[in-house]
């Protein structure tokens, strides 16, 4: 029970707009963030989809819930992969709501959102030991180990370090660069 001389909060009738428009508030958000230049691209891209999916809707995003959440993940689930013509794996519906989920959480903080309505969202199920990714067999790796050691040039010992580093770590090329 509120007692007579406790404030009484009201909740806004709309909330304050993104400062500067979403954009530059994606961008505000991904310079926050330890990122690859690739991974910054991808986030940058999942982000804009759903203020798309959004303004197809008449749906502002800061007002935006679980359910509508839910209902963008199985627009996404159904949508065709520009490269292969089937849909978006589980793996990337998740990445992109991952992605949303960091950019709400960017939100709260601001103070812009109450919650994160990505939160409470059904997503999808991945399985951690799979990948689509074709990668190189053990004993292609150790040929190919085996070709940097019995180099002998000027840049020998930097092609094993790069070989080793690629094989060993799995890194990306942009990563190792």
């Amino acid at each position: 029970m509120l007692s007579s001389d406790a404030p009484v909060r009201s909740r806004p009738s709309a909330r304050p707009a993104l400062p500067a428009g979403p954009t530059d508030f994606t961008e505000a958000w991904l310079r926050n963030r330890r990122l690859s230049v690739h991974t910054r691209d991808a986030y940058r891209r999942d982000v804009a989809g759903w203020l798309a999916w959004c303004a197809a809707r008449d749906l502002d995003p800061l007002w935006a819930n679980f359910l509508h959440v839910n209902e963008y993940a199985r627009t996404l689930e159904s949508t065709l992969a520009v490269r292969s013509g089937r849909p978006l794996t589980p793996a990337t519906v998740a990445r992109r709501l991952s992605a949303l989920s960091s950019w709400y959480d960017f939100l709260v903080k601001l103070r812009a959102v109450d919650a994160n309505p990505v939160a409470g969202a059904d997503r999808p199920r991945i399985d951690r030991d799979h990948s689509a990714t074709v990668g190189l067999t053990p004993d292609e790796v150790d040929a190919l180990l085996a070709a940097a050691e019995a180099d002998t040039g000027p840049t020998a010992a930097r092609n094993r370090a790069t070989i080793a580093l690629l094989a060993d770590l799995g890194l990306r090329v942009g990563e190792l660069v």
